[in-house]
């Protein structure tokens, strides 16, 4: 047995306040993922203080900088990947995941093009165009917030890294005012648990724009055991934070319904939390797929 095959979630309360919380050891105030909270969350508090950050400096920043003041927190992540707990710093999980999603978007290529919506600060968006593994092809990035685009426009310049900007909502039945050329990669990552309910017309959307692939790395509450303690807590977790709950639901109503197809779906393969454990899920429109 290897050391990293010797933590089990028992270890889990040495490395998190979450075992107590949803215990009801130590207090927790539930909350709600309103529009208000989102903004005041990540568009004053996170992404604006990184922005000010950003502005204030004598000289360019890059992702690298927003990666130090965002990940190099004084405990270390209890990670979990590919079924299996391990402690190791927020930077080493963040490698092993650009890591998951590079692999997944480079088995979609050849596209048109690679957009993430929901990119936050560029955390992700921007390592794919440092780390060079897809060449020549356009990147696009959407965001909710304003000072999360302010950011990833900033980073991307600093680092000469070619990107064109949008904006995104999933709540809006239009999705993003990016032109994204048919047959791109659409994908997201962690974007989806800030809309406790998604509705059609974010599907809708996203097979309006004709793409070859849409990929998720999401948690997903379908994807949750109710027959064993880690999945019965993170569903726990997604419902007193008040997280998407039917990202899973949606999807498969639209493949019942002959609109997609589900090509890949994997539960649970990471999260530096393990209890906001992303699934990958791959998915194409039927319709493009008949016209080709």
């Amino acid at each position: 047995m290897t050391e990293q095959q010797r933590y089990t979630i028992d270890d889990f309360a040495r490395f998190s306040p979450w075992p107590a919380r949803l215990l009801g050891i130590e207090p927790w105030e539930q909350r709600r993922k309103t529009p208000e909270e989102i903004l005041r969350e990540y568009d004053e508090d996170k992404w604006g203080v990184m922005l000010e950050r950003i502005n204030q400096s004598p000289v360019p920043l890059t992702i690298a900088d927003a990666e130090r003041w965002d990940m190099d927190l004084p405990f270390q992540s209890f990670t979990w990947h590919d079924g299996v707990f391990q402690p190791m710093s927020f930077p080493e999980a963040n490698a092993i995941y650009i890591r998951l999603v590079t692999d997944t978007l480079q088995a979609c290529m050849p596209a048109s093009a690679i957009a993430e919506l929901g990119c936050g600060y560029g955390k992700v968006v921007l390592r794919l165009l440092t780390n060079g593994a897809f060449g020549a092809v356009p990147f696009y990035a959407a965001e909710y917030t304003q000072s999360g685009i302010d950011v990833t426009t900033k980073l991307a310049a600093a680092g000469g890294l070619p990107i064109t900007m949008g904006w995104c909502d999933f709540n809006d039945p239009t999705l993003t005012n990016l032109a994204v050329p048919e047959g791109a990669v659409l994908y997201t990552s962690f974007a989806t648990p800030y809309v406790p309910e998604l509705q059609d017309a974010f599907i809708e959307s996203l097979i309006a724009r004709r793409p070859k692939a849409v990929v998720h790395f999401e948690p997903c509450y379908e994807h949750c055991s109710t027959t064993s303690l880690l999945g019965m807590m993170r569903r726990r977790y997604l419902e007193v934070n008040d997280y998407n709950r039917n990202l899973m639901t949606v999807l498969r109503k639209f493949r019942d319904a002959g609109k997609i197809a589900i090509e890949r779906e994997d539960p649970a393969v990471f999260g530096s939390n393990p209890l906001l454990s992303a699934s990958v899920v791959v998915w194409r429109p039927i319709q493009k797929e008949r016209e080709q």
